[in-house]
Formats: structure tokens, C-alpha cells, sequence
């Protein structure tokens, strides 16, 4: 039982009930198996301090789902600026590896999935609880984790932030993306027997960026549908980096936050994070040939009017 302050006054006081305290305390922890010690210490920790045993967020988590190359960077310093939010972009360990296996794998099992997810999250998350704030998390991955997530969190929240599909593209494919190797086990490939799968060795990086957009977007557009009201939210980046005010208050309302002064967001916007920085033997990609134009409208043309856009440029 935890000592109150009526109760530690009578102890200090009566010299016997101390000594007799403190002989039950040292019978229970001390004399007891090493297993049996441990285990009443993190009941005792768990009583008294819930937010630093609970492995699972306190409050419901933020996820951002998204392609990459869409300014989820600065969106990680934007939520920083409310006060009620613990914001990571692509924390480590890198879960690339883990999202690949399960968007070819759509039926895993869902608490081995989960289990990887806790011991590759738990202690972030517990840090969040410990300073009373909602976990948020932007990566590119976590969008086809999305459903693994919310059967662990089912009040967790999502959102889709998209990025038209040309300048997307282009900013990929002058990253390196798909011609150059990347550590932690590549990025997604068709699944055998998709659509895509019998061309993919001919098809150049440019083509598998578009192929890519659709795929996560349209993922997470379907994702986002399911869920119930006031849990999920498409915002698109180009209306964030423009400061447009409606999708601020939009963003900020959605994490539970009033927006920060026009000052704050703007200083944040203007830094313009992880652009530019383009990868050894990746080239930028100054204009797209009429068999890659056509490639991008095939691909990407259709959810692109769906998500708001008024085509594949924006």
C-alpha cells in the first residue's frame, strides 16, 4: 500500500511501528526470490506511477501516413510547437523492414506484429506518458502499419497527408529512390501476381516513384475510410507549407491543440527541412519524356482528382 502522509507521521513517530514497517518491507523484497522481488517492485512502480510502466500511449497517438518527400519533416517541428505533443520524425529503430514484410504479408498475425511494434515503440511512448504528452509519429512506413496500430490503439489517430503526384516524384526520384540501394531492406515492391509485378525490372525509378504514390495513397485513403469519425483526417502538404490558416486550425484541432501565433508556424515553414539534398548518383529531374508523362497519368491521375487535386501537378 502506498504511505500517505497521516500514516509516514505515525511511523516516524512510534519508533516499533517503523522498525515492524520496515522488517515486513525487507521480508517481501529482500528475502524473497530474486523473480518474486522484481516482480513485486514493478507492481508497487506500476501502482503508484502508472504513465512510466504503461507501454501503451496515455494519451491516443498521432500517425502521420504518407509517401515521404512531403514535408513530414517540418510537420514533426510544426507539431512541436503544441504544447501537448512529443513529435518524432522517422524515430529509430527504422521499421522499413517491418512494414515491407507485412504489405506482403496482408494477412500476419496481428499480435506478432504488435509485439514487434511494442518493443520497437514501448519506450518511446512510455516517455510521451511520463511527460504527459500525445505521442506523434511521422514516417513514411508507418502507413502500411496503419491497421496494426489501430488494433493496438483503437483510439489512435491518423493522418493522410499526400503530395501531388509530380513534384513528388521528381523529389523522389532526385533522392534516389529506387536506383540507389538503400540500408534496412529496400522500399516496397509489388506483391507477386499484382499489376505491376510483371514489368517492374523494366521499369525506371521514375515510374516505380509513381507506381509507389499511388500505392501508399491509395493504401491510406482506404485506411482512412474505415475509421470512425473525428480519427482520421487527409490534409494535403501543399496547403500546410502555403500556412493556408483553415488547414492549421485543422491540423492543431485535430492533435488537440490550439494553432501556435502566425510568428511560430511561420519561422517553422520557412526552414524548409530535408529539402534539396540529393543522393550520390541521383540526378534531379529537370523534365519528364512523353512516355513518362503518360506513365504518371496512367498511374497516378485518377487518385490524384480523388484526393482533391486538379491533376498530377498539383
Amino acid at each position: 500500500m502506498p504511505i500517505g502522509p497521516e500514516s509516514l507521521a505515525a511511523i516516524v513517530s512510534a519508533p516499533g511501528a517503523l522498525r515492524t514497517h520496515l522488517r515486513r518491507w525487507w521480508e517481501r523484497v529482500y528475502s524473497a526470490p530474486p523473480v518474486l522481488s522484481r516482480q513485486l517492485f514493478l507492481q508497487t512502480l506500476k501502482n503508484q506511477h502508472p504513465a512510466i510502466t504503461n507501454e501503451l500511449p496515455v494519451e491516443p497517438p498521432l500517425f502521420v501516413l504518407a509517401t515521404g518527400r512531403c514535408g513530414t519533416h517540418t510537420l514533426a517541428h510544426l507539431l512541436k510547437l503544441a504544447p501537448g505533443v512529443q513529435a518524432w520524425h522517422e524515430p529509430m529503430p527504422d521499421l522499413f523492414r517491418l512494414a515491407r514484410q507485412v504489405y506482403h504479408m496482408p494477412d500476419a498475425n496481428r499480435e506478432v506484429v504488435a509485439e514487434a511494434l511494442l518493443l520497437a515503440r514501448g519506450s518511446l511512448w512510455q516517455s510521451a506518458n511520463m511527460a504527459d504528452k500525445r505521442y506523434a509519429e511521422m514516417a513514411n512506413h508507418v502507413t502500411m502499419l496503419a491497421p496494426f496500430l489501430h488494433y493496438m490503439m483503437p483510439a489512435a489517430r491518423f493522418l493522410h497527408v499526400t503530395r501531388a503526384p509530380l513534384p513528388f516524384v521528381r523529389s523522389a526520384t532526385a533522392f534516389g529512390w529506387y536506383s540507389v540501394a538503400r540500408i534496412g531492406g529496400g522500399r516496397l515492391t509489388p506483391r507477386p501476381g499484382a499489376r505491376a509485378a510483371a514489368d517492374w525490372g523494366s521499369m525506371d525509378s521514375l515510374a516505380k516513384n509513381a507506381w509507389l504514390w499511388q500505392e501508399i495513397n491509395r493504401f491510406a485513403s482506404d485506411f482512412i475510410s474505415t475509421l470512425p469519425p473525428g480519427q482520421g483526417l487527409h490534409l494535403r502538404s501543399e496547403d500546410i507549407f502555403a500556412a493556408n490558416l483553415e488547414t492549421l486550425h485543422r491540423l492543431f484541432a485535430f492533435v488537440g491543440s490550439g494553432p501556435p501565433s502566425r510568428r511560430r508556424t511561420d519561422r517553422v515553414l520557412g526552414q524548409q527541412l530535408n529539402a534539396g539534398r540529393y543522393r550520390s548518383g541521383a540526378r534531379p529531374v529537370q523534365d519528364l519524356t512523353a512516355t513518362q508523362r503518360e506513365t504518371l497519368q496512367q498511374e497516378c491521375r485518377q487518385l490524384a482528382l480523388e484526393l482533391g487535386y486538379s491533376g498530377v501537378e498539383g
